[in-house]
């Protein structure tokens, strides 16, 4: 009850996510968010019984098209919702609506989806599935199997409140995140609820997707992070690092981003502390923190290598080829592209939000940044003379702003090995510059652009620039869903 009683504000918060979750999973039609058929196939392929035998075993795995529903292997029962609500029709063709409402002249019954009982399971062997670790998968089974008498619909409706409640634990996280860089309750709790109010965070974390429980892992690595920096060598920091990176490693391969994130932890780590790191009663955990630092090293070299070795390599790596890479990149439609990813482009990538809007973030973003060098600016003035508290905020503030800078060029370089060097726009050949791959660091820019915007305004209260910031991805949650997502699928 007393954490309750001192967070009062942060328990509103959730309880808004919570709400706001249920209500962005009930109204996006089932399995209009992108790969949610594959995420659901892959759920339901763990929960099938110990000793499931299908009625064969020649599914031609090798013509699996993730476009075409003829060439995916689907249990009935999914298979026959796709179809009903004309799934394919629908995803890529904004003109088409949904028709799944009991009783609609030129759509499927509702009534007669809940009553059929195809079955649960692939007929065929081998399953068609994502491929990524277990873990969201070996939780959603659960859901799947303990609401088996349920049809399809609701049970793919558990299993979204089962993203959105990872999602509201990634908000709590963020919460705590920023307590730890000094904003104070109010000031987090409503820095929190701009997180949360995120659209595109909002719609991933309202559908089957393993992103959700990704942002999760990076929410609690993150919080532990600042923690050490900020407080030092504790179990609860230690504990929400280790957690964070096991959560991360069985839920998708780009949480090997953290490796490299836990190896710079500690060299900045062992830089804050470096006058007092040796001393002799610290001596076991400079042992400690070094051994898990060679090991992430060793492990990030490793992965490293692995990822040359698994991915396309077969193409010119001059400078003239990174140049001419780097300036496709760089052109001003690519950049708004993938900011309206980022921000608003819902359904299966085609229901995007004013490009007004976007230039209106831009703004924001802009000032933010502005403000962030003039914060730098006056940190470092006076770096000397600053107190031991400020300084540990300081380089929490630069280990945010390392990882905000790492995980784009991650998938810079991702991009760049995978790309088709005859045509960079080829959107087969890469993994793309999708917003929710840009997600899991959700808190630390925030964070960042608030800290901006409070260092370019000093005369201005930074709770009154918090509350706008709220109100502003308030209104731009409530235009998501209304303005774009209900018309998009409804109206």
């Amino acid at each position: 009850m007393n954490f309750v009683s001192n967070h009062k504000l942060l328990v509103l918060v959730l309880a808004i996510t919570l709400l706001k979750g249920v209500v962005w999973a009930y109204v996006v039609p089932p399995f209009q968010a992108p790969d949610e058929q594959t995420h659901y196939a892959t759920i339901q392929h763990f929960a099938e019984p110990r000793g499931y035998r299908p009625q064969s075993y020649d599914f031609p795995i090798d013509r699996t098209y993730s476009f075409g529903l003829e060439y995916q292997n689907l249990s009935p029962e999914l298979k026959n919702l796709l179809a009903a609500t004309n799934f394919a029709q629908t995803r890529f063709t904004p003109d088409n609506k949904m028709p799944f409402q009991e009783n609609s002249a030129d759509g499927a019954q509702e009534n007669q989806i809940r009553d059929s009982r195809p079955g649960r399971f692939v007929e065929n062997y081998p399953a068609w599935v994502t491929g990524y670790p277990p873990l969201y998968y070996f939780l959603g089974s659960f859901l799947e199997n303990g609401f088996s008498p349920f049809s399809v619909i609701e049970r793919a409706y558990l299993i979204r409140l089962m993203s959105v409640f990872f999602g509201l634990l990634f908000v709590a996280t963020a919460y705590f995140v920023f307590r730890e860089i000094n904003f104070t309750r109010p000031e987090s709790a409503l820095l929190a609820g701009a997180v949360s109010m995120q659209p595109m965070l909002t719609f991933i974390t309202s559908s089957i997707n393993v992103d959700s429980l990704l942002f999760l892992a990076f929410g609690l690595f993150v919080w532990g992070a600042v923690k050490l920096l900020r407080s030092g060598i504790s179990w609860l920091g230690l504990g929400l690092i280790v957690l964070g990176l096991a959560i991360g490693f069985l839920t998708k391969p780009a949480a090997y981003f953290l490796l490299p994130a836990a190896v710079f932890l500690a060299v900045l780590y062992f830089f804050q502390e470096r006058k007092s790191i040796f001393a002799w009663r610290k001596r076991f955990q400079a042992l400690f923190i070094g051994a898990g630092a060679v090991f992430a090293f060793a492990s990030a070299y490793l992965i490293y290598r692995q990822s040359l070795l698994t991915l396309q390599t077969a193409k010119p790596l001059s400078l003239a080829f990174v140049a001419k890479f780097l300036a496709y990149q760089s052109q001003l439609k690519i950049v708004f592209d993938r900011s309206l990813m980022y921000w608003g482009d819902f359904g299966w990538l085609n229901i995007q939000i004013s490009q007004y809007l976007i230039y209106a973030i831009w703004l924001v973003m802009i000032l933010g940044f502005l403000g962030m060098a003039v914060y730098f600016w006056r940190i470092i003035r006076h770096f000397q003379d600053a107190d031991p508290a400020e300084k540990k905020r300081f380089f929490s503030i630069i280990y945010l702003v390392s990882l905000v800078v790492g995980l784009n060029l991650m998938i810079y370089c991702i991009n760049f090995v995978q790309v088709n060097p005859d045509d960079f726009s080829d959107p087969y050949s890469a993994i793309g510059f999708q917003g929710r791959y840009f997600l899991p660091l959700a808190a630390a820019k925030f964070a960042l652009i608030a800290l901006g915007l409070a260092a370019l305004f000093p005369k201005m209260r930074r709770k009154i620039i918090l509350l706008v910031l709220f109100l502003g991805m308030a209104l731009l949650n409530f235009i998501g869903l209304f303005g774009y997502i209900i018309p998009r699928f409804y109206l």
